[in-house]
């Protein structure tokens, strides 16, 4: 179980800077593609860390 539990926080440690990434690009980018593609990729690791800590959270029920 406590295997399960630190992979969890490592995922949830890699969509944190995946989301960093994803927002500094939207900051300075100047194309629109770029734009949509930071966007897109923010609202989808949005939804991935609520979804993982949510699971997370289960463990401790």
């Amino acid at each position: 179980m406590k295997m399960n539990l630190y992979m969890e926080i490592s995922v949830i440690l890699i969509l944190i800077v995946g989301f960093s990434v994803a927002y500094s690009m939207l900051k300075e980018a100047h194309k629109k593609h770029i734009k949509i593609f930071s966007v897109s990729f923010i609202s989808g690791i949005s939804l991935m860390l609520i979804w993982r800590t949510f699971h997370l959270f289960s463990y401790f029920n």
